[in-house]
């Protein structure tokens, strides 16, 4: 898996556990929620690691996450189904308009053209899939990354002002 951070591929420094590898769980690790959601319940209080991260899937609701736990988790990730599947998008706006403050990731089948979407909705970095990145290669990620969402009166998405487009328009 490949993470984007800043339209820069970077070494990821978060490791997914499975519920099977409880005896693991120490810092940079992400879990699902069914598991958060199990050891919170057995005891609220208990020391969570200080970067803890979850990932959720893309269709669940805020409240999935205990509202207590938000600020114990310095990362959220959200799990794309599919391309087409919008839910996240949404999913990262209403984690920003209750308060949290970390850091979200989105992951699963996402292509380059969603990039700037990404960003806008308050993600902080994508995790791409082996399979993705073969298909649409690091340069395709970077240059999607200019196309910043700008509604024209056509209706159409049109790179934002000042980037390669432009430049290509004036010479």
């Amino acid at each position: 898996m490949a993470v984007i951070v800043d339209g820069q591929f970077c070494e990821d420094p978060w490791r997914r556990i499975s519920e099977q590898e409880r005896d693991k769980l120490s810092d940079w690790v992400i879990v699902d929620l069914v598991w958060l959601g199990s050891i919170l319940s057995a005891d609220r209080t208990i020391d969570l690691p200080v970067n803890l991260g979850v990932a959720i899937p893309g269709n669940s609701q805020t409240d999935a996450v205990p509202v207590e736990c938000l600020s114990r988790l310095m990362l959220i990730e959200i799990v794309f189904s599919g391309m087409t599947d919008g839910c996240g998008f949404s999913l990262a706006q209403q984690f920003r308009q209750v308060g949290y403050r970390g850091h979200l990731r989105a992951s699963g089948s996402l292509i380059p053209d969603q990039y700037p979407l990404l960003e806008e909705c308050g993600f902080g970095s994508v995790s791409v899939p082996d399979e993705v990145l073969q298909r649409h290669g690091e340069a395709t990620w970077r240059a999607a990354r200019v196309l910043r969402p700008r509604h024209d009166p056509r209706g159409i998405f049109a790179p934002a002002a000042g980037d390669v487009a432009d430049r290509n328009r004036a010479a």
